[in-house]
């Protein structure tokens, strides 16, 4: 797997810094974590953001709970499930400026027609999950891939949360409190993650229905502290295997991003997503992807350098030990040592 050939290419920075000290132990997904204090940083914006005690009560939660199940929950036909099927299929990659980015699927195409009038020919179908910490850049990557084949399938959340109007009513409406304009930080923890098995479950659903040519799982692989043991890989469990069982041939791709650059970014997107980013799962990401490249040492990885200055740089896979060893201080290794303890013991 290459990045396209009309990509400049940039010299790679320093592979790795150190986690700094005071980096709290992960969570059991990175998605859950929020950062310390109840108020967005005065030098990450304006914006604040509160917890749940300040203006959302327990009937509050339960009732979008209820209206974001209703909405996951709808029949293919209905608003939202149309948008997201548009959204997440893929007819191809336009590039301006020398950026790429995908074409979805025009809202007024037929799904059904469109997929018989392509061809996908079952021994054609690749899945390919792009890892790689939270905001390292894993759905840039992927549309920069070179080779990909269409219809293209995309499973990723943040398609979810871009189409859903409840998501939109309750994660990025602002609410007055003390005098500021704040977001619930743990709307994402508390409300959507509810629907995570029957989201996993609608799209392998859709995969085996229109059985695209390609699939792209970008995800961060948090937690995978034991690929050989599913129910310790939520990855594996709830997507790798599934998706091997549909026939696909599965390969890596991942992406190695300094921490300060990924920080950045993640606290920059946030307001806007009304996702609380949080750089907790950093460290765990590359526990994991190191992890599962030993597990699936006889499949296909290819690693990309993601500087954020122009298109990713080739890695091989010495240079991203390299960089993930440069993360593995002693002090990042006994909060390792601590992860793995607390999820064995669960």
């Amino acid at each position: 797997m290459e990045f396209m050939e009309n990509s400049s290419r940039h010299t790679p920075k320093q592979f790795s810094k150190p986690i700094k000290k005071g980096d709290p132990e992960a969570p059991e997904d990175p998605d859950d974590t929020e950062d310390e204090g109840e108020h967005q940083h005065p030098q990450r914006g304006g914006q604040c953001w509160e917890a749940m005690r300040s203006y959302w009560s327990e009937a509050d939660i339960e009732e979008a709970k209820k209206a974001t199940m209703d909405e996951a929950t709808q029949q293919d036909d209905g608003p939202f499930k149309n948008k997201l099927l548009h959204r997440i299929i893929k007819t191809g990659v336009e590039t301006t400026q020398g950026l790429s980015k995908f074409v979805e699927l025009p809202t007024n195409w037929n799904i059904e027609n469109y997929f018989k009038r392509v061809n996908r020919e079952p021994e054609d179908r690749k899945a390919i999950f792009i890892l790689g910490p939270s905001s390292s850049g894993k759905t840039t990557v992927a549309a920069g891939l070179d080779g990909l084949q269409f219809p293209l399938m995309t499973v990723d959340g943040a398609d979810w949360r871009e189409v859903s109007d409840v998501w939109r009513q309750n994660a990025q409406t602002k609410h007055p409190i003390k005098g500021k304009d704040c977001l619930f930080k743990d709307y994402f923890k508390e409300v959507f993650q509810t629907i995570k098995p029957q989201m996993h479950k609608w799209m392998m659903e859709k995969i085996a229905q229109y059985t695209p040519k390609t699939l792209l799982i970008p995800s961060t692989a948090v937690p995978c502290p034991m690929p050989s043991v599913p129910k310790l890989c939520k990855i594996r469990q709830d997507l790798i295997d599934p998706i091997q069982n549909l026939g696909y041939t599965v390969s890596f791709v991942v992406i190695h991003a300094e921490k300060d650059s990924v920080v950045q970014k993640g606290t920059l997107r946030q307001d806007k997503e009304g996702k609380k980013y949080s750089s907790d799962g950093y460290l765990f990401a590359y526990v994991s992807v190191i992890r599962l490249m030993k597990h699936y040492s006889d499949l296909t990885w290819t690693f990309f350098h993601n500087d954020f200055n122009g298109p990713p740089d080739p890695m091989d896979k010495p240079q991203y030990e390299e960089a993930a060893n440069g993360i593995f201080t002693p002090q990042a290794v006994s909060v390792v040592k601590r992860w793995f303890k607390n999820i064995f013991q669960q």
